[in-house]
């Protein structure tokens, strides 16, 4: 109930200084460009289940239009990277750094990134945008090419507004996100970038800390660590849990998430250890750290849970959520939450994937742009088949 209390009160608190700095914008026309000011632009990425995942990311540009004008209406290229980049390489706080441009002061509704269709380094790479996972065989691996909608090779929108200030600096952080961003292969056998990405506007604001074994004290490397938030009022099924950020633990065990100020439960798990939670309230721009040490368990008992999903037409793709309800979220030395926490997702087309997890009571949520399938097996077992209704 308190943390509750404090959330409310940050967040109203955080309203009233919009309202403070909008009713004290100067006097005049607000709208009216005043010079010119400058915009810095760089790129991190959360984690997802691939060795490699590489974008071609050929050109940046912005928009002083409405969100709903016209595609080709109003835009303006700031920055030519023509980059393949890695993503794995910025996780963890890594930072990639398009640089700057200047711009007309003023505000601007929207984003987009051009993606290329070809590698900056084609001697380097065979495509530009691809994922490389593990093979059938230890130490083996595979380049899968990812195909990209047509929709987004006129670009990937982010409509997000921002503001150029005469004389200012505007730093903004595009997250990224390689795990929501491609669709898993199904029965057609294709992998498809269809790009998620979040405008960060800081990177004071973040959670760090360090995973170690309980019993050893050694690094626990490749653990996955996502901030998360638990809304039990929360009347729309898939909205109940949101997976803030996540990020994979480095070979010493460390981590780092950037991050809106809020109150997380952040969320740590790996194979061969019992899951872990802590409530971190991350609300006043800082640097905020959260140790885990991880007690293993018995891996004999895991479950495995096969989904089979049908009824997506050529090109949708859907979202699969694995929660677990009823988790103890650590507050303090002597106080503990109740919440439910989601342990894994995946972004699928049609076919059958399977999720194996520590035996326990999971629910899934599945959904699309246009449907979402409400909470299925309170108590997952076996095959769960969810069917979605085909575009008429």
């Amino acid at each position: 109930m308190i943390l509750s209390l404090t959330r409310s009160v940050y967040i109203f608190a955080v309203l009233l200084m919009a309202a403070v700095f909008v009713s004290c914008g100067g006097d005049g026309d607000s709208t009216a460009p005043a010079g010119t000011g400058t915009l810095n632009l760089s790129l991190t990425d959360a984690a997802g289940d691939y060795l490699h995942v590489f974008v071609t990311i050929k050109e940046i540009q912005v928009n002083k239009a409405a969100a709903d004008e016209g595609d080709n209406s109003g835009w303006i290229t700031v920055m030519n990277p023509n980059e393949t980049i890695d993503l794995k390489t910025l996780e963890n706080g890594e930072i990639f750094d398009f640089g700057s441009a200047e711009l007309e002061a003023g505000h601007y509704n929207q984003m987009r990134l051009i993606l290329g269709t070809e590698p900056d380094d084609p001697a380097e790479h065979n495509h530009a945008n691809y994922l490389v996972i593990e093979g059938e065989n230890a130490g083996d691996s595979l380049e899968e090419p990812l195909k990209v909608p047509s929709g987004f090779q006129t670009g990937i929108k982010i409509v997000r507004g921002f503001e150029i200030v005469h004389q200012g600096t505007t730093a903004l952080i595009l997250d990224f996100d390689a795990k929501k961003s491609i669709v898993k292969a199904g029965n057609s056998g294709q992998w498809l970038l269809k790009p998620t990405i979040k405008v960060l506007e800081t990177v004071e604001n973040s959670i760090i800390g360090i995973v170690v074994d309980d019993d050893s004290d050694s690094a626990i490397p490749d653990a996955t660590v996502s901030a998360q938030i638990f809304d039990s009022e929360e009347t729309e099924v898939k909205n109940e849990v949101i997976v803030e950020s996540t990020t994979g633990t480095t070979t010493g065990g460390g981590y780092k998430l950037f991050l809106p100020p809020d109150i997380y439960n952040v969320v740590v798990k790996t194979d061969n250890f019992l899951t872990a939670c802590q409530v971190v309230e991350a609300l006043y721009y800082e640097e905020y750290v959260a140790d885990f040490r991880l007690v293993s368990r018995d891996t004999g008992d895991d479950i495995t849970i096969t989904v089979n999903v049908s009824g997506l037409d050529e090109g949708e793709s859907a979202y699969l959520h694995i929660r677990q309800p009823n988790v103890d979220c650590v507050v303090n030395e002597s106080e503990t939450m109740n919440v439910s926490i989601e342990v894994t997702s995946d972004h699928v087309e049609n076919g059958s994937f399977n999720f194996t997890l520590p035996a326990g009571t999971y629910y899934l949520v599945a959904y699309t742009t246009d449907e979402t399938i409400e909470a299925t097996g309170i108590n997952l077992t076996g095959e769960i088949d969810v069917v979605f209704t085909p575009a008429p």
